[in-house]
């Protein structure tokens, strides 16, 4: 009832705003509407006035053509020779409709076609024709004539005086463009029916126009408009030229608005013409009529739908409560019980102090690669189907909830540890028998954290986290779970607290580099390979093997790596400029790095910026960067090699390379892992393991460098095995940049 009694201002609301809305669309369609026209009328006046200077040039052409073939010296050629020119002209010709020559007195003398005329027809004696004659004997240049009717049709003349070879005039040849049916001047060229083109002469009359009106007087009287500060009429090309901003040499449309119309000029200075293209506004609006009623309707049908509607909710409200809360508390993909739910009903759980009950954390392992592989139809599918797994698990007295995207909960009285761990063994074979998709069967697997309340967590909050400590170390194995343990805490929270100020070391850039030399066999300094250090004000140095996995895993490595490119090539460009030395710069590069869309952008940037040969620039990079997905990875591995730059494989041989893949792959260096150098001496299995990487490096054209060599006898047993460059703590440990400086100098 209190819906109904709001019932009015409920409705003025609505009214109010659909009209608020109904205003804007009208007024957005009408300034559209005006732009599209704009924009059609410039591209009307800039086609069409191109088209005019095309042709007018090119008739010019042809006049100048006829003067030279039909003059010859002192007099014209013969009339017949004449007539057979103008006739070829006129027949090859579609937009002359008429040539003619008259003496210097207007009689017209020779006139193809042949039409009737008065004998004592002359130029000069009408007004349409006498301004052009006289213009045109007293030019040089060919003169165009007012548009007027000869025999019928309009034509518009374009007149030359024919001279003699000392420059007496002799007579005046005179071409007659088709108005009708011409491929130019024809009634088709204003883009609408509510457009006018026209084309105005400098003495006020019309030289064209193209509307669907029309005009009887079109071409005989001038056009004028009132003008009501002078209080009289004045020539419409006079408003014209003084509304015209540019000068009339310049060609260059201007619109503009007055009270009724919408306009574009422009001036064709070279014949003295001004076009002009004109919509009415009362045309634009006409045009939005159909629109508007089509909107108005709308805007009343909203109006009594909303009418109709309010009246409705009252009587809805509770079912519509009732689907909202549940809708708030449950999952729509699977229907179980949601986070929300969780959070407020898990204190029932813990009302009664004598109750204990455990909480079962479920992520399903690796879920993101099947959304980015077969798109998130396929998982949602994959989530429903496990759901229906999990469900047939559960008791009558348990509650099993999806927590997250991959998350569920399984809420248990079991507190047993015996019990708990058959409950979830049983839970990771179900969820590792295949999911059928299509044709196809996918095999995943889960990582289960347990957590036992109140032991391990008072609160939902402490409970939670237990459970998900459990769950984050049972991950580190995969398919597997663990039993929250008060040691798993504090490695847990030390990596945590690792993590939080390595977020403030990668902001602030709060680390250094290091650099290991890398030699030859004749102990010549080849390179240096780059490594990052951080030391914290708080944790003190922290190993790379420890800060790097978790970079990795919270995101941060593309912002670090960033700092390693720039501050090597850096520092490396200064020190080989002071000691006048150049030598192989290597530069780790993660596969998270690797993969960001601006790594090959910023790291042309840096090498740009500090000058530095990318010929001189090693990246390294680990087999598991293309073992997931080579075809993403083999595009930017050869963009590199274009640029120049070498690519090293660290680590050779600790992963799963194919010696296909290997071939396939554009790499120019193999890099031994220091796990077979260690070996090499005393494990028969180690040595031939190096001695068959060597082998592959040689038959590949591969260059070979072993890290990790700390003996002389480890140095010379690589050497007889064929390996060219050689890093390790026997020739120097990773050094600051001041201590690289002076092992370069004395190297040097």
């Amino acid at each position: 009832m209190a819906i109904i009694k709001r019932l009015p201002l409920g409705f003025l609301f609505i009214a109010g705003v659909t009209s608020i809305i109904f205003s804007a669309a009208i007024w957005c369609q009408w300034d559209n509407e005006k732009k599209i026209h704009e924009e059609r009328q410039i591209s009307t006046v800039n086609r069409f006035a191109s088209s005019v200077d095309s042709l007018l040039s090119t008739q010019e052409l042809v006049l100048s053509f006829l003067e030279q073939s039909i003059v010859d010296g002192q007099e014209l050629i013969d009339s017949d020779r004449i007539t057979e020119e103008f006739d070829h002209l006129i027949e090859s010709n579609p937009d002359i409709a008429m040539l003619g020559i008259s003496n210097l007195n207007g009689q017209p003398k020779l006139v193809r076609p042949r039409i009737k005329l008065d004998p004592l027809f002359n130029l000069l004696d009408y007004d349409e024709t006498r301004d052009g004659f006289i213009n045109a004997l007293n030019s040089d240049r060919v003169v165009l004539g007012r548009t007027y009717r000869i025999d019928g049709q309009l034509l518009i003349p374009l007149r030359k005086t024919l001279r003699t070879d000392a420059g007496e005039p002799i007579a005046l040849i005179v071409i007659g463009l088709k108005i009708d049916g011409a491929r130019l001047f024809n009634n088709h060229q204003h883009y609408a029916a509510y457009n006018t083109l026209t084309m105005l002469r400098d003495d006020g009359y019309r030289q064209f126009i193209s509307t669907h009106l029309d005009y009887s007087s079109a071409y005989t009287n001038k056009p004028f408009i009132f003008s009501e500060r002078m209080g009289k009429p004045i020539p419409l090309v006079d408003v014209i030229a003084r509304q015209y901003p540019y000068t009339k040499d310049t060609f260059k449309p201007y619109l503009f608005y007055n009270e009724r119309a919408q306009v574009v000029i422009a001036r064709l200075d070279t014949y003295g013409l001004w076009i002009k293209s004109i919509i009415l506004k009362s045309d634009i609006l006409t045009l939005l009529i159909s629109p508007f009623l089509i909107q108005f309707s709308l805007l009343i049908a909203i109006n009594l739908a909303a009418l109709y509607i309010i009246r409705l909710l009252d009587a809805k409200q509770r079912q519509r409560d009732h689907d909202l809360l549940h809708q708030a508390h449950h999952d729509e993909l699977t229907s179980l019980p949601n986070r929300h739910y969780f959070n407020n009903h898990l204190s029932d759980w813990f009302k009664c102090t004598k109750k204990t009950f455990s909480m079962m954390l479920i992520n399903v392992d690796h879920f993101r690669l099947i959304n980015d592989r077969y798109g998130h139809l396929v998982g949602d599918r994959i989530l429903q189907e496990v759901t229906a797994r999990l469900k047939k698990f559960e008791k009558k007295d348990e509650l099993l909830i999806r927590y997250a995207g991959d998350e569920f909960i399984l809420l248990t009285p079991d507190i047993h540890t015996t019990e708990l761990r058959r409950n979830a063994s049983i839970i990771i074979k179900a969820l590792m028998l295949p999911f059928q998709i299509g044709e196809s069967e996918l095999r995943l697997g889960c990582s289960i954290g347990i957590a036992k309340a109140p032991e391990h967590g008072k609160t939902l909050t402490l409970l939670l986290r237990s459970a998900n400590i459990a769950m984050y170390n049972a991950k580190k194995e995969g398919n597997t779970f663990n039993v929250f343990t008060f040691s798993m805490a504090q490695t847990y929270m030390d990596r945590l607290e690792i993590e939080e100020r390595l977020r403030v070391a990668a902001e602030l850039e709060c680390f250094y580099m290091v650099y290991q030399p890398q030699v030859d066999a004749n102990n010549t300094l080849y390179g240096v390979e780059a490594l990052v250090r951080w030391e914290d004000k708080k944790l003190g140095f922290v190993p790379p093997d420890k800060f790097i996995a978790i970079a990795e895993y919270c995101g941060l490595m593309p912002k670090i790596g960033n700092y390693i490119i720039e501050t090597t090539l850096k520092e490396m460009s200064a020190l080989q400029k002071s000691l006048n030395l150049t030598f192989q710069i290597a530069i780790n590069i993660s596969a998270q790095q690797f993969s960001h869309i601006d790594f090959i952008t910023m790291l042309k940037q840096s090498i740009n910026r500090h000058n530095i040969d990318p010929k001189r620039i090693t990246i390294e990079i680990t087999e598991s960067l293309f073992i997931d997905d080579i075809n993403k990875v083999l595009p930017i591995l050869n963009q590199l090699r274009d640029e120049g730059i070498c690519i090293s494989l660290d680590d050779f041989g600790t992963g799963y390379s194919s010696l296909n893949l290997l071939r396939t792959l554009p790499i120019d260096e193999l890099k031994i892992d220091k796990s077979f150098v260690d070996d090499i001496m005393h494990d028969v299995q180690s040595l031939k393991m190096v001695q068959n990487i060597i082998s592959i490096g040689k038959n590949l054209n591969l260059t070979l460098l072993a890290e990790g060599i700390e003996t002389g006898e480890q140095k010379q047993c690589l050497i007889d095995c064929g390996c060219d460059l050689f890093q390790g703590y026997y020739y120097s440990k990773p050094l600051l940049l001041v201590d690289l400086y002076e092992y370069t100098s004395e190297s040097k």
